[in-house]
């Protein structure tokens, strides 16, 4: 199994803090991108999918990278759930903050 340029680049600024910002300085041949789905180590159930989908969204927003599947992917970002917390906003009743780590 391939792993992206430092695993693709620390897994975008972890994801810049769940802002989902992708900008990154990644090699130009790296074209695609693999998502398996995110480990959890939370207790919150479910929140992997979530997470990994968010992700999946983000960079097909962004436009720089396709997803692909694990076999053509130039780069392959793999990512664990290692905590959980809400915080009130204004708009929400509740927004979950979600910490990654990248392998």
């Amino acid at each position: 199994m391939r792993r992206g340029p430092r695993a693709l680049a620390a897994a975008l600024g972890v994801l810049a803090g769940c802002g989902y910002s992708l900008h990154g300085n990644l090699p130009e041949h790296v074209q695609t991108v693999a998502v398996p789905v995110f480990t959890n180590r939370t207790a919150e159930p479910a929140i992997e999918s979530f997470l990994t989908q968010a992700v999946v969204e983000a960079f097909a927003t962004n436009g720089r990278l396709r997803v692909v599947n694990a076999a053509q992917a130039d780069a392959i970002l793999e990512g664990e759930v290692v905590a959980t917390s809400s915080r009130r906003s204004p708009s929400t009743r509740a927004r979950p903050s979600v910490s990654t780590g990248s392998s």
